[in-house]
């Protein structure tokens, strides 16, 4: 079962795999690491027990039942305002049919308007309504990522029958909302890191 209960396809250790109806794709570490580096991130808002990344002091975990969608994030974000810098959460939301990724963008765009920042990993997914309603004309900061991600399933990167990484079938995108009078603007593009690098 994935995290919304759906029966999920078996994992056959190719690019298939990511047509099934399972949708906690990990978000690669060094890829992680590297946001982190740069936004410190607080909140994990779309994770796991198990697969909360390590910055993050406090995450959302929908395997305890939390539906992250009706929680009032910025209320959770007010416990971690730090002087030094603007509190920040990653989300690497599910993605799934019948428009859950576009649910979580509107989620994120409408939070970031409290104040805080918030940075998505998403498929680069341009021909949807969210990309030309929400991120376009709203977003900070649009990142397309060079190359295909490859994910990781159960800490472990997601991997062919041959034994070797398995990319996704589709491109990804950074995507940061914040709040800020400037919109829209594309930028860095982050290079995929090489497995075993």
């Amino acid at each position: 079962m994935d995290l919304l209960g759906h029966k999920c396809n078996a994992v056959t250790g190719n690019p298939a795999l990511f047509t099934s109806d399972r949708q906690d794709w990990e978000t690669p570490p060094w890829l992680f690491n590297l946001l982190d580096k740069e936004f410190d991130f607080d909140i994990d808002c779309a994770c796991t027990v198990k697969n909360k990344l390590g910055g993050c002091t406090l995450g959302f975990a929908v395997d305890f039942g939390i539906d992250a969608l009706k929680l009032d994030w910025h209320k959770e974000m007010s416990a971690f305002n730090r002087k030094k810098h603007t509190p920040a959460a990653f989300i690497n939301p599910p993605y799934g049919k019948g428009g859950l990724t576009g649910k979580w963008i509107q989620k994120t765009r409408d939070e970031a308007q409290h104040g805080f920042i918030y940075v998505m990993l998403i498929p680069a997914r341009t021909d949807t309504k969210a990309w030309h309603e929400i991120i376009m004309p709203q977003a900070r900061e649009i990142r397309l990522i060079k190359g295909r991600l490859t994910f990781n399933l159960d800490g472990e990167p997601v991997r062919d029958a041959k034994g070797k990484p398995a990319p996704a079938p589709f491109p990804s995108a950074i995507i940061v909302f914040r709040p800020s009078s400037i919109r829209g603007r594309f930028s860095s593009f982050i290079q995929p890191k090489k497995e075993g690098a």
